[in-house]
């Protein structure tokens, strides 16, 4: 998987490289994120489908994700005072944050 991902990013450069200077790092990253997020996300729930409890594991991983993003909104609406990155997303809280690892952890 690695080896293939490898390509595959050296490929997307290759093909982005004709088009010139301009907008070069732009396009290169979005593509380079696009490809590793599903490509890499895909492989991982293929591993974990693997094991013999693998489809309880892709359970738990779903509902570890959901319990993070309800943590994290209850968190910022209730105690968020705090602005993480005001000028990225003025609603984003240090307390939403902290509510949301505190609960996918749990």
């Amino acid at each position: 998987a690695a080896a293939v991902l490898a390509l595959t990013v050296l490929a997307t450069l290759v093909y982005r490289l004709p088009g010139g200077a301009d907008g070069f790092v732009r396009d290169a990253t979005s593509g380079v994120f696009c490809l590793a997020y599903l490509f890499l996300m895909g492989s991982f729930v293929v591993r974990m489908l693997d094991n013999p409890d693998g489809a309880w594991r892709i359970v738990a991983f779903i509902v570890a994700t959901i319990a993070s993003d309800i943590g994290g909104y209850a968190a910022g609406v209730f105690f968020g005072k705090h602005p993480m990155a005001p000028t990225i997303s003025p609603k984003k809280s240090w307390e939403g944050f902290a509510g949301s690892m505190i609960t996918g952890i749990v």
